[in-house]
């Protein structure tokens, strides 16, 4: 605890130097001060402070700053973290490297009058004839070429294939290389050192980064680049410098195959390039001249997934100049991705539940007729099938085209209605009586007409007579019945499989 003559006088000394003082005092003014009234007495004793006191040990661990009274912070308006802070920035701003290192030298020598947001252009444009078969033209004018950046994707996964938002969420380690001559030294003037890794953050540029970086962005993209993960790059002796982040690749696709699904083969073009530079300044390059790798095996690839990449091709493309800028094309790089799906999946929780559904809806061929479930059963089938379907259909998009799983629930449901309809049919003829299928309002208008003529049977007779008539036709009807059961017994069997190798031979 501090003493309170002592108390007085460090705040009396401290107002005083306040007031002569045109600079805010720093912290270790302040420790000087304080340690020059404190006597060997009060310096021995011990430094834990008491329950209450102003100190606190737990967000700093110096002396100096344990030893600065809260009245002289409250006097100029600064808190501990303050203090810390200012002399943190202080100490950057005075020694931001090690001197005492070959590394923190280099670090000092290559920033000292280094721009992160320019690049020289004049060391990268070179003279050269124009490539061009035009006689007219001047070959010996002077061509502007970009900065060669190499790019690179190593693919480690399909994370996700998102079909009705159009999406691809993959894997990857981005990659991108290339030189610049401001980050050249000779390594026998530094130790030996040939290497040094320098902050660049996400690529944006200015105050985040310590170098200059390429804006290469996917030009189709659901995410921008500069959502990978944040690295830093490898800068070698001779000015190369290399760059790779860790992080997903998220383009937006225009996907092809679709119609095939769910024995679909998927592909997918992203479509990688600089979006302000102009091939004037910059020129993507294939790394490695294929542009892509994979993965370690063991850590990398699909295990359990719905996509699995098969193939990845690339092609730099050349899109021409702007009519304000007609000496200034945009070169991009194009990966083709193919993406192979897991049908065995659909097939034995769609595609084999829909056949049993259907195979289930002929059974109703088997039922008698005056058997009230018979109907029942083939509307449970065709209610099953639809619900089946729309579990479906929320993993495709909503689109004018029709998959070929489309084509075989269309398939399905007709086959279904039409086993409704036999049903219908079967169970009418089962209960009919009249003597024809003429409809009673056309046979009451027609009997309307003719002349009646006296019944010389009694009502009795007449009643019995109509009666037998009655029992007559309907026999006959059952027997309609029965025959259309035994054809649909044969014949939906056949066309049902006969629609299911039509709808196969197309895939």
């Amino acid at each position: 605890m501090w003493p309170p003559s002592s108390k007085l006088l460090t705040l009396a000394l401290a107002t005083l130097s306040l007031a002569s003082t045109p600079y805010p005092l720093h912290e270790d003014d302040l420790s000087y001060t304080e340690g020059k009234l404190q006597n060997n007495q009060q310096q021995q004793q011990q430094q834990q402070p008491q329950q209450g006191s102003w100190r606190d040990t737990r967000h700093h661990s110096s002396s100096q700053y344990r030893d600065v009274p809260p009245i002289l912070q409250d006097q100029r308006g600064l808190s501990r973290d303050y203090f810390q802070t200012e002399d943190r920035q202080r100490r950057q701003t005075e020694q931001p490297y090690d001197e005492n290192s070959f590394s923190g030298k280099l670090r000092r020598d290559l920033l000292s009058d280094y721009d992160a947001v320019a690049f020289p252009w004049e060391s990268v444009w070179e003279k050269s004839p124009a490539n061009t078969s035009d006689a007219s033209v001047n070959t010996t004018e002077p061509v502007m070429k970009g900065l060669p950046v190499e790019v690179g994707i190593n693919y480690h996964r399909v994370f996700s294939v998102d079909v009705t938002k159009s999406i691809a969420d993959l894997v990857v380690w981005f990659r991108v290389s290339w030189y610049d001559p401001r980050l050249t030294w000779n390594p026998d003037d530094y130790g030996g050192v040939e290497k040094v890794w320098f902050w660049v953050g996400d690529g944006s540029g200015e105050h985040k980064s310590e170098i200059w970086s390429p804006d290469i962005e996917l030009w189709n993209q659901d995410t921008s680049l500069k959502s990978l993960t944040s690295t830093h790059p490898i800068v070698t002796y001779d000015g190369k410098v290399y760059w790779s982040r860790p992080g997903h690749l998220r383009p937006v696709c225009n996907f092809e195959g679709l119609s095939l699904f769910p024995f679909d083969t998927l592909s997918c073009m992203i479509e990688i390039g600089s979006w302000v530079y102009s091939g004037k300044y910059l020129r993507p390059t294939l790394m490695d001249e294929t542009g892509f790798t994979f993965g370690a095996r063991g850590i990398t690839g699909e295990a359990y997934a719905e996509f699995k990449l098969t193939d990845v091709s690339t092609e730099v493309h050349v899109y021409p100049p702007f009519p304000l800028s007609p000496e200034e094309d945009w070169p991009a790089i194009l990966y083709t991705i193919t993406f192979s799906r897991a049908w065995q999946p659909y097939i034995r929780g769609y595609l084999l539940l829909q056949i049993i559904l259907n195979l289930t809806a002929m059974a109703c061929f088997w039922l008698p007729p005056h058997c009230g479930e018979r109907m029942l059963l083939g509307m449970t089938s065709l209610l099953a099938s639809v619900t089946s379907d729309l579990v479906v259909s929320e993993k495709l998009p909503s689109v004018n085209e029709v998959t070929s799983f489309d084509n075989f629930s269309i398939m399905s449901r007709i086959f279904i209605a039409l086993v409704l309809f036999e049903t219908a049919m079967v169970i009418y003829f089962y209960y009919l009586t009249a003597d024809s299928l003429t409809p009673r309002w056309i046979a009451w208008m027609i009997k309307k007409k003719e002349t009646h003529k006296p019944n010389p049977r009694s009502n009795a007779k007449q009643k019995s007579f109509l009666h037998l008539k009655e029992m007559q036709n309907n026999i006959f009807w059952q027997k309609l019945s029965r025959n259309i059961d035994e054809f649909s017994r044969v014949a939906f069997p056949v066309g049902y499989a006969i629609g299911i190798g039509v709808i196969t031979s197309n895939i």
